[in-house]
This record gives C-alpha cells, sequence and structure tokens, in this order.
C-alpha cells in the first residue's frame, strides 16, 4: 500500500467514528434545546449516509477478498486461518450497513417532515 494511504479497515474506522460523533452532537444539541437549521442536519445526515456506505462497501470488498481469495492475483483465502476476525469484521460490517439504512430511513422521515410543515 503506497505511503499515505489509508487501509479500508482503517476507512471504516475513522467513518464510523465520525458518525458516531456527529450523532452524539446532534443529540447532545437536541436536548440541550438549540435551535437547528433542518436543511443543514439533513445534509449532514446524507453526509454521514455517504461516509458509511462508502465505508463499509471498501470494507465488505476486502472482507469477502479474505474469504473468498482471488485466483487472478494468487491471493489465498485467510479467514480460514483467522477465522475469529474474519466473523467480527463481518458483524461489524453488517451493524455498520444497518446504521447507515437507519441513518438514511431518519433523513427521509426529516425530509417528509419538514415538507409537510412548510405546506
Amino acid at each position: 500500500m503506497p505511503s499515505g494511504s489509508i487501509s479500508p479497515f482503517g476507512f471504516f474506522v475513522v467513518a464510523n467514528t465520525v458518525a458516531c460523533t456527529y450523532a452524539a452532537l446532534l443529540l447532545i444539541l437536541v436536548i440541550g434545546k438549540k435551535s437547528l437549521a433542518s436543511s443543514a442536519v439533513i445534509v449532514g445526515d446524507i453526509v454521514i449516509v455517504a461516509l458509511l456506505a462508502a465505508s463499509g462497501g471498501a470494507t465488505g470488498a476486502i472482507v469477502a477478498t479474505g474469504k473468498e481469495g482471488n485466483s487472478h492475483v494468487r491471493w489465498s483465502k485467510v479467514c480460514d486461518a483467522f477465522g475469529k476476525f474474519c466473523d467480527e469484521v463481518a458483524v461489524s460490517l453488517v451493524l455498520s450497513l444497518l446504521r447507515s439504512l437507519m441513518f438514511l430511513l431518519l433523513t427521509s422521515s426529516a425530509v417528509v417532515a419538514m415538507n409537510r410543515r412548510s405546506r
């Protein structure tokens, strides 16, 4: 891997950390009764959904390669040797994709509610 690049697992961790921090910050602001611009929150939610989806896709590709190998470049399966690690990464990947879907559903419901209020 070239110097200065980030691995898919690193991207996955950073993206999930950013998503959790964003959600916690919004929760604190909402509980603190701070006025939030609805459109800014929706744009932020969409960015988080895209970030989570991208990190999930990158990590999913690595997990699939680890599980199945790649005969074209002679990479053997590594999940046979590191089964527990592969299982844990697969579970975290599924949970992250579920969280991405939840962010998407929440954002969609916020847009619908905002449209109803504006009429």
